[in-house]
């Protein structure tokens, strides 16, 4: 028994009224029909069909024909051999043409996107065309559908003729948009084919001609009917590639309306950024559009690419981050050795600039390691830290990084390894220290290091080259580190770490910490108590070195108040310089302006501590602004309160929305022009990162430096980033950034500490022509004179008197906001850029433990024989 489709039904019906109206009116055109009906079943039945389809039933009316016709019905059932009626679909399943629309319109295509899929060529060298799964599969579908087709014409079996009319459409669709994706690559490609590989490229064009053909042999398998599909098949097949792109060319026109000359065009563009923005698209875009992207709408978007210095803006106004403090975007590279010249192309916008930059692949810490001797009587220590980087990329890379110092620090020491050998750096005046590091690294490629000042307690370090595959560059930078003291008996030592890097850091590499009292006792959570805990050891990762769990907690005897040293490099000698620690107290500031930033890194911190800010109430001339897109508002005005409570300003401050990073510079200037109406007032700045230029500093700078009402501004960030604001305020004694030494509220209550009657904690220098005596003040180290000398040029600095500062600055051998230092590989580098470098002899260092264990013992018999001879003359 068949059964019938309801389009065979439907077209059984349809020829039995054509025979009816060939055969005339009354009962001998019914029975006419009937006669016909019972031809069609027969032949059905005899043929063995089990599925009738309106094919089948257009090949068996076809033989019929029509009553007219001069071979009847009864003539075509007489006995005896009949010859086979040859079908349109028989002549559409044969010839060679088949076997060729298999190899261009299947294997082809199947096989370029095995090649692709496994090896990444394309995505390597120019684009990525199958950055997602799903581009994956829609590509699949063509070579699918074809075969599908293939097969269908090959065997006859047409029954399903409309749904393959539909699926040849959508492969069309997908085969056409690559198509003319690679279209700028095509005549190239039929070069290529000479050497085997153009015809790669080729497939797009040559799967979209085998998909056609197989689309004519359908229309013409079977009788009549249009095959369905075409243009609608097609533009599924388009759009549901563009679909996929949808967030990606969306970012990409909101960019270019972000960037419009017109402001509202320029909002807009922002807020839809904001609302829809594809991330991964604009981080592409900070790394200078690197391969990956895959969009031809591109091409007809309006404009120019947009610079990666302008995407990086944008990145941090819709994401409220700087760009490299995520991992770079990930990009299918080329696998096997035959294309490995194929696999690096992350290029170095930045290289030997003053910018951290992008993240670089291949480029890594290898290993870290940090050393520390603490003198905690004297408050004071110095601080080493060994880097090695590794380079596995084939091509020389740079090594560039923003390091926190501990607060009040200064670089005292900076050393690179040359064909193992220790070489020490020069110190000079900023400018030509950079200059000579640019000649030899840029222009010479070989090996310097460089360390400059970008803000309170924060240097840029770079190096170059680092060695290609595979190779190693080893750096130590040393710090002469005062201890900061929450009481006379008591202080805190936070250890260097990154707050930018462009290399990776592998959860596997820990830093390696060592850190030794001379006296007394030391404390920190994550790392290991020695030897009665005068020492401290461990294992750090990079998020734990940057946390304040990692802080030293340095025991002191708070009956000694004073530490003195010999100044071995002063004019006069001899020269003795003697520290003094005190308390003092300050005055209370008579106005407080709160800044408040509104990025996303400050969420959680106005959340929790909204009330610690809202307690400015206390003082009716304090005020609060918060930072807005449009301009700066304010949340609280000085002097007009007007019946306000801490309760109710704290709720304001904790229903303010977080969309992205903005410009603060706007509130600083409003807030510091409200502080600069009041004597002594304070501007305290809580904000995230600002890791790039939004506005000009230079307003702002003119405020500080013609400051005559003793204005102050105090930065509290939130979390570790760059800060291009404070980068530019580098040396201004007014303004300076708080340490966080523990959670914000205490921070807040610490500086608050500062200003109420008990005060805080300070360090003064005297110079002297004699020593001290034993009784008034300890020994220390030549540290000392560093961190002297390191507040005496910021002194000179303000004072606009660089020609002085600079000289003093190369001789006590410090990096400061006026110098910096440079490592090069020879001594003629050296005199070539005018420079001397460091002697040995001079540089400060930390014992080996076996060394300081003998030092102390020396120290202990020097003692021991030096009380044996006063005894002696006693007696």
């Amino acid at each position: 028994m068949s059964e019938w489709t309801e389009s065979a039904k439907v077209e059984l019906e349809a020829y039995l009224k054509r025979v009816r109206a060939a055969a005339g009116n009354g009962a001998d055109a019914v029975e006419v029909a009937d006669d016909f009906r019972n031809h069609v079943h027969e032949e059905i039945a005899a043929s063995g069909i089990k599925i009738v389809t309106e094919v089948d039933v257009r090949r068996i009316t076809s033989r019929l024909g029509l009553p007219e016709n001069e071979n009847p019905p009864q003539a075509q059932s007489a006995p005896g051999p009949q010859t086979p009626v040859e079908w349109p679909g028989d002549r559409c399943g044969a010839g060679p043409g088949m076997w060729l629309l298999l190899f261009f319109g299947v294997i082809l295509p199947a096989i370029t996107l095995g090649i692709e899929q496994h090896t990444a060529m394309c995505a390597a060298s120019l684009f990525d065309p199958i950055p997602t799964l799903f581009h994956s599969l829609l590509i699949g579908l063509v070579p699918l559908v074809n075969f599908i087709v293939w097969w269908a014409l090959r065997k006859g079996k047409l029954a399903s003729r409309d749904w393959y009319g539909w699926a040849n459409g959508i492969a069309m669709g997908i085969a056409f948009f690559y198509m003319i994706l690679f279209l700028p690559l095509t005549p190239f490609a039929v070069i290529g084919v000479l050497w085997g590989i153009g015809i790669l490229a080729l497939a797009p064009l040559l799967s979209l001609m085998a998909t056609l053909f197989l689309r004519l042999r359908l229309q013409s398998a079977g009788a009549g009917g249009a095959l369905p599909g075409a243009l609608r098949g097609m533009a599924i097949g388009m759009m549901a590639v563009v679909l996929l792109n949808t967030p990606v060319w969306l970012t990409r026109y909101n960019m270019q309306r972000a960037t419009s000359d017109v402001e509202s065009e320029r909002e807009s563009g922002m807020t839809w950024l904001r609302a829809v923005g594809h991330e991964e698209t604009l981080l592409r875009a900070c790394y200078g559009w690197s391969r990956g992207e895959f969009d031809p709408t591109e091409w007809v978007l309006p404009g120019d690419r947009i610079p990666s210095a302008t995407a990086r803006l944008l990145y941090f106004r819709v994401t409220g981050h700087a760009f490299n403090t995520v991992p770079a975007p990930a990009l299918r590279t080329v696998r096997g050795s035959e294309f490995t010249g194929l696999s690096e192309w992350t290029w170095d916008e930045d290289l030997g600039g003053s910018q951290v930059g992008g993240r670089i692949k291949g480029l890594t810490l290898r290993s870290s390691r940090l050393d520390a001797l603490v003198e905690n009587d004297a408050a004071l220590g110095y601080c080493e830290w060994v880097m090695e980087f590794k380079n596995d990329s084939p091509t020389e890379r740079e090594a560039r990084a923003q390091i926190l110092l501990p607060p009040g620090a200064v670089v005292s020491r900076l050393t690179l390894w040359v064909n193992g050998e220790e070489r020490e750096a020069a110190f000079a005046g900023r400018s030509q220290v950079r200059q000579a590091y640019q000649k030899v690294a840029i222009q010479q490629r070989r090996d310097p290091v460089l360390v400059n000042t970008c803000g309170p307690d924060r240097i840029l370090m770079q190096c170059f080259p680092v060695p290609r595959n595979g190779g190693v560059m080893k750096l130590r930078i040393g710090m002469s580190v005062p201890v900061a003291l929450d009481d006379a008996g008591q202080g805190l030592l936070r250890l260097p770490t990154f707050i930018e890097r462009n290399f990776s850091i592998r959860e596997s590499m820990q830093h390696s910490v060592w850190v030794k009292s001379n006296s007394g006792t030391l404390a920190c959570k994550k790392l290991s108590e020695t030897n009665g805990a005068k020492s401290l050891q461990g294992s750090l990762s990079d998020r734990e070195l940057a946390g304040i769990d990692s802080l030293v907690r340095v025991s002191r005897n708070a009956a000694i108040r004073s530490a003195w040293t010999r100044d071995t490099r002063a004019i006069e000698q001899p020269t003795y310089l003697v520290q003094t620690l005190e308390q003092r107290s300050n005055s209370l500031p008579n106005r407080v302006i709160l800044v408040l930033d509104r990025s996303p890194a400050m969420a959680e911190i106005l959340s929790k501590h909204s009330a610690a800010f809202a307690s400015v109430l206390n003082n009716p001339a304090n005020g609060v602004v918060v930072v807005d897109d449009d301009e700066p508002r304010w949340l609280l005005r000085p002097g007009e309160h007007n019946g306000t409570t801490v309760e109710s300003l704290a709720r304001q401050i904790r229903r303010i929305e977080y969309d992205g990073g903005f410009d603060n510079l706007p509130a600083l200037l409003m807030a510091w022009d409200a502080a600069a109406n009041s004597s002594n007032g304070v501007v305290v700045w809580v904000h995230g990162p600002q890791p790039v230029e939004l506005s000009s500093t230079e307003p702002l700078l003119q405020r500080i430096e013609r400051n005559d009402s003793g204005t102050d501004m105090l930065s509290f960030q939130s979390e570790l980033g760059p800060n291009y604001i404070l980068e530019q305020m580098d040396g201004h004694t007014h303004v300076r950034g708080v340490p966080r030494l523990g959670k914000l509220d205490e921070d807040l209550k610490q500086v608050a500490s500062a200003w109420s009657p008990i005060g805080s904690w300070v360090r003064t220098f005297e110079q002297r022509k004699i020593q001290p005596e034993k009784a008034e003040a300890i020994e220390a180290s030549d540290h000392l004179v560093r961190l002297w000398m390191r507040d005496e040029l910021v002194r000179l600095r303000k004072a606009h008197r660089a020609e002085q500062a600079i000289p003093l600055a190369t001789k006590y051998q410090l990096v400061t906001p006026v110098s910096g230092a440079v490592v090069l590989e020879t001594d003629q580098q050296y005199r070539d850029n005018n420079l001397t470098p460091s002697d040995p002899q001079t540089v400060p260092t930390i014992p080996e433990p076996t060394t300081f264990s003998l030092l102390v013992v020396s120290a202990v018999l020097l003692w021991l024989m030096k009380k044996k001879r006063a005894r002696e003359k006693v007696a």
